[in-house]
């Protein structure tokens, strides 16, 4: 573990008995950090400087730790010789040889002189002293969109520490984007496999430390932030094996006994699975069944009736719903089909899922529960057809989609959850208006497309009186091939559909010149549409039904997206709604 110096100075425990705490934990303590503001032009500065370490080298002794993290100067009076810098690290590097102590002299992405690792790293071998060196971090270098590959030039003996932080790719400034959105690894999109799997290369082989700051991680459960950075270890460790066999592959043979060097470092794991499609959705029902009657009034097909239990069938996709003692109805389990369950529910366990026996589609099968809750269960492959019965639902193509609202401070976990565990790549995340606040929207897909998951975290909406309300809807989209059909037999089923308004269709055609005609057929048919390029996506909404509704959706010419455009607009009409009843 690390010691970060405000928290030693917060606490109530004195160096000698958190070092022996530690002790009694089987946990090393690896770095005391961090030291601020080291160089100073001003000489008295830098002598005052470097006795304020000695105090804090006496202070690392006490603790039990030899290695100090010393950050580049953000002051007006930083060095900016780099003779100068290397200097006065060298000094440093003296006091610290005094009290049997080295230092890691690492670049801040916001360094007032030093904020590239490569500058860093060079500044910490011109000191030429054997108790200084750099230490490597892998927001602080992707952040400002540096190449991780000059880390393969720095000596491995001169790395010593590695910290590792993911993040979303976001436009702001690099200060506000560090303290607030470092998550671990997995659930960002920075590449931190290619700054640690080149760390490991070059010679590196110290402790790969997770230093996270966001608004989330120390609010939430410890025990969920340590299956969090636990997971994301065991996911980075998996993603920088595949990027060894890739360079194998790729015909690397310079340094080949390096690959197979850092291959014995990392713990091997089953490789991911391959999601090939959904086999089913459970749903929780309200009492009284009214989610139950909404699937009944789309006309699939009733497959199982009984007490504890509702199915449906279509082809080879499965709903069912189990009255429960619910206040809203909700997502409870989704079936994903894999061509290797057992080995995907082996990694599953490896990652720190627990797993857990089911009797489901008429089979034995192994499931673990996502963060949120939401059962998953590990199919086969290739599953029997089951042709509908009865009415059924014309030009039904299959599930395109299910979203899952997600606790605030589960967001980031479910994320890794469904990367790691599930197999799904993360496409770029939306922020989307609703009337209360914001939705922070996360897509997650197989990368042919066979399964996609949207988490949503939606707003709370405070009242005058009572508890805040809305956590958000869950809902499952199904893909048609006529949307304009699937509308005309929905309303002569007599579902209920959601309407925008009229004055999204006028904007609707101003925005996209469409003609008059098609226009009307959308509106008449509480159709939303949005096009990206050549691609356009039609979608239709039912009501919401406790806390569920259902979408159809209709892709045309290579539209990848969610629609995203109408998002709002679905969100303050179920808003309206909302208040109607």
């Amino acid at each position: 573990m690390e010691i970060f110096e405000h928290d030693l100075l917060s606490g109530a425990w004195s160096p000698e008995e958190v070092r022996d705490r530690c002790a009694d934990l089987g946990l090393r303590i690896n770095l005391f950090q961090p030291f601020r503001d080291l160089d100073s032009r001003d000489p008295e500065r830098f002598a005052a400087n470097l006795e304020r370490a000695r105090h804090k080298f006496d202070l690392m002794r006490r603790l039990g730790v030899d290695l100090m993290l010393v950050c580049s100067s953000v002051a007006p009076d930083a060095v900016a010789a780099p003779q100068q810098l290397a200097a006065q690290l060298r000094s440093m590097g003296e006091v610290a040889q005094e009290h049997g102590a080295r230092i890691a002299y690492e670049a801040l992405a916001w360094g007032t002189h030093v904020d590239d690792y490569r500058v860093a790293a060079r500044a910490a071998l011109d000191a030429d002293h054997p108790a200084v060196g750099t230490c490597l971090d892998s927001f602080h270098i992707l952040s400002r969109g540096i190449d991780p590959a000059g880390i393969l030039e720095i000596p491995g003996e001169l790395i010593f520490f590695l910290q590792l932080a993911d993040a979303p790719r976001l436009a702001m400034d690099v200060l506000p984007w560090s303290r607030h959105y470092r998550c671990f690894p997995g659930q960002g999109g920075l590449d931190v496999p290619g700054v640690a799997l080149n760390a490991l290369l070059a010679g590196y082989e110290g402790p790969l430390s997770l230093e996270v700051f966001n608004d989330i991680f120390r609010q939430a459960p410890a025990r969920q932030t340590a299956r969090d950075a636990h997971r994301s270890l065991l996911h980075l460790q998996d993603r920088m094996r595949r990027r060894l066999a890739a360079r194998r592959a790729s015909g690397v043979r310079a340094s080949a006994h390096e690959l197979d060097r850092v291959e014995s470092l990392l713990l091997p794991i089953p490789p991911a699975p391959t999601p090939r499609g959904l086999a089913f959705v459970e749903l929780d029902d309200e009492s009284g069944g009214p989610l139950a009657a909404l699937v009944d009034a789309v006309g699939f097909a009733r497959a199982k009736d009984a007490e504890d239990a509702t199915a449906w069938v279509h082809e080879d996709v499965w709903i069912a719903t189990r009255p429960v003692d619910a206040d809203v109805a909700r997502v409870s389990g989704l079936g994903v089909r894999v061509p290797d369950p057992a080995r995907a529910a082996a990694r599953a366990a490896q990652l720190g899922c627990e797993l857990i026996s089911v009797e489901a589609l008429g089979q034995p099968l192994q499931a673990v529960d996502a963060p949120d809750g939401t059962r998953v269960t590990f199919c086969p492959a290739e599953l029997p057809a089951h042709p509908p019965a009865g009415v059924g639902v014309p030009g039904l193509l299959g599930i395109d989609h299910v979203a899952l609202t997600q606790p605030w401070h589960e967001f980031d976990g479910a994320t890794l959850f469904w990367t790691a565990v599930g197999g799904l790549d993360s496409l770029p995340s939306n922020d989307v208006a609703d009337p209360y606040g914001l939705v922070r929207s996360q897509a997650m897909t197989s990368c042919g497309r066979e399964v996609a998951v949207v988490l949503n975290v939606q707003p709370r909406r405070a009242q005058e009186h009572g508890a805040p309300v809305r956590d958000g809807t869950q809902h499952i989209a199904f893909q048609t091939d006529d949307i304009v059909a699937m509308a005309d037999h929905l309303q002569r089923q007599g579902v209920p559909l959601l309407h925008v308004g009229d004055n999204y269709y006028e904007d609707l055609q101003a925005l996209y010149a469409f003609a008059d005609e098609d226009v009307e057929r959308w509106r008449s048919r509480a159709v939303l549409v949005d096009e990206v390029g050549a691609g356009r996506y039609l979608q239709l909404f039912t009501q919401t039904v406790g806390g569920v509704f259902l979408e159809f959706v209709q892709r045309v010419d290579g539209y990848a997206g969610f629609g995203a455009r109408n998002a709002p607009f679905r969100l303050a009409a179920q808003a309206r709604a909302d208040v109607r009843s």
